[in-house]
């Protein structure tokens, strides 16, 4: 097609002008304005709909962290959203802890993930991100096509599958409660996700406000992190709420400060250790990266 084919954005597009509920998606970037401004539309339209978000603090495109952080502003903006208000569009990252030495470490878990659910009816898995590049155009396309070349748009070549039905259907179910199972800290005795936890079932008490679920278990584990932050996180769930001020907190050591977390108990850390393929382990010679910064 000239101008390129777009199924996989038009495809959230749709999805996202009919969600009734709720709408979820954890990606790797998320920077497009084509879906921002999609999502705040549907917000806007239905007053019950709710989105959960989960993302990375440091997305690895180029001045993706500021692109995202300003997108998740628009949004804010657009529906009306203050701190202390009703929170419809939920943002959250997510962290591993370790316990070392008797020091707490917390690093970010670096999503590469492409999923989406929308009322438990739609999802979408596979390899498109949720910037341009993935769905309607990159930038260095967008700038050099403005009279210099044939307006062909350079684009990723992405494959998703979309799954639907026209009632909650177990496929999109399953992979929810295997995703949230995970991500919310609900684990069987063999150490395994639970997807028949309580909490996560359509049936239960948090079916009809998904976000209630999240944030509570974000701030559980916020708390549990300033109040003991030496206690491993048993039990609890891996996300953080995102914070609600207008800045990109890229670095692990800014996000845990602005989050009300005591970086000076837990170390905040920026890469692991190099691992040696040859020999199938960690290098011992290295050391993981812990963010210094003030």
């Amino acid at each position: 097609m000239p101008k390129g084919e777009k199924g996989i954005l038009e495809g959230y597009l749709r999805a996202f002008a009919n969600a009734k509920q709720f709408i979820y998606f954890e990606n790797q970037y998320f920077t497009n304005d084509a879906i921002g401004n999609a999502l705040a539309a549907a917000l806007i339209a239905n007053p019950a709909l709710k989105v959960i978000a989960l993302l990375n603090i440091e997305p690895d495109g180029p001045t993706y962290p500021f692109k995202q952080q300003i997108l998740i502003n628009r949004i804010r903006k657009a529906i009306g959203q203050t701190p202390d208000g009703p929170q419809r569009f939920c943002v959250f990252s997510r962290w591993s802890y370790d316990l070392v030495d008797g020091r707490p470490r917390l690093m970010p878990v670096y999503l590469h993930t492409k999923a989406s659910l929308i009322d438990n009816t739609w999802a979408a898995i596979g390899s498109a991100n949720l910037d341009g590049f993935s769905q309607d155009g990159s930038m260095p396309s967008d700038v050099l096509n403005r009279g210099i070349f044939d307006g062909t748009e350079a684009r990723a070549i992405e494959v998703d599958g979309l799954f639907f039905d026209t009632a909650p259907g177990p496929v999109v179910d399953v992979l929810r409660r295997k995703l949230w199972s995970e991500h919310l800290g609900y684990f069987d005795a063999s150490g395994a996700p639970d997807i028949a936890a309580s909490d996560i079932q359509l049936g239960g008490k948090y079916a009809t406000d998904w976000t209630s679920l999240w944030i509570s278990r974000a701030n559980e584990t916020k708390k549990h992190l300033i109040d003991t932050p030496t206690t491993p996180l048993t039990n609890l769930a891996t996300v953080l709420p995102w914070p609600t001020d207008k800045f990109s907190h890229s670095h692990p050591g800014d996000h845990l400060r602005h989050l009300g977390i005591d970086t000076a108990k837990i170390s905040p850390i920026e890469g692991v250790r190099a691992f040696d393929f040859k020999t199938g382990d960690w290098n011992p010679k290295s050391k993981a990266k812990v963010d210094t910064r003030k």
